[in-house]
C-alpha cells in the first residue's frame, strides 16, 4: 500500500468533505440563530427606564381641571356601563406608559416613581384585570406616581394628568 493513498496533501483523509449544499445549509441555519441571539439580546438589555424616555412638556397655560363634585361617589360619578364590556364582566384597567413630565425650565413635576407604586403598577399589569387597549378599559391609571402627597408639585401635577386621554381628573 502507498504512503499517498492514506494521506493527501491536505492531511489524513478521516473525515469526508462536506457538500456545497450542506455547507450553505449549515452556514446559514447558524447565521440565522446568531442573529436570533443577538436581536433577543438587544431587546432584553434595551433601557426600559423612564429616564430613557422623552420629555413630556407641561406649559404654564396647560388647562387645569376644573373643581369636581366633592359629593362625587362611584354610584354617582362612575360610568359602570363600560365596564361590562368583556365576555367575563370583569373590570378592564389600563396603565399609561411611562414618561417624564417635565415644566418649561426643565424641572421634573414628579419624583421618580416610588418602590410602592411600582410594585402597584406591575400587580395590576400581571393580573386578568390589565389590558393594553384603552378602548376596552373602564378604570385608567396614570404613569404619575401620586401616593406621596407631601412631594407633588400640585398645579404641575394636574396639569399632566389633563394631558392624558380618558383621563378626567376633577380637583
Amino acid at each position: 500500500m502507498c504512503a499517498s493513498a492514506k494521506y493527501n496533501t491536505r492531511g489524513p483523509a478521516l473525515i469526508p468533505r462536506m457538500k456545497t449544499k450542506h455547507r450553505i445549509y449549515y452556514i446559514t441555519l447558524f447565521s440565522i440563530v446568531l442573529l436570533g441571539l443577538i436581536a433577543t439580546g438587544m431587546f432584553q438589555f434595551w433601557p426600559h427606564s423612564i429616564e430613557s424616555s422623552s420629555d413630556w412638556t407641561v406649559e404654564k397655560r396647560s388647562p387645569i381641571p376644573e373643581r369636581g363634585d366633592l359629593s362625587c361617589r362611584m354610584h354617582t360619578c362612575f360610568d359602570v356601563y363600560r365596564c361590562g364590556f368583556n365576555p367575563k364582566n370583569k373590570i378592564k384597567v389600563y396603565i399609561y406608559s411611562l414618561k417624564k413630565y417635565v415644566d418649561e425650565y426643565g424641572t421634573s413635576v414628579s419624583n421618580t416613581i416610588s418602590r410602592e407604586y411600582n410594585e402597584l403598577l406591575t400587580a395590576i399589569s400581571d393580573s386578568e384585570f390589565y389590558t393594553d387597549d384603552v378602548n376596552r378599559a373602564c378604570l385608567f391609571v396614570p404613569s404619575i406616581d401620586v401616593l406621596n402627597q407631601n412631594a407633588l408639585r400640585i398645579k404641575e401635577t394636574a396639569q399632566a394628568l389633563a394631558q392624558l386621554s380618558r383621563y378626567f381628573l376633577k380637583l
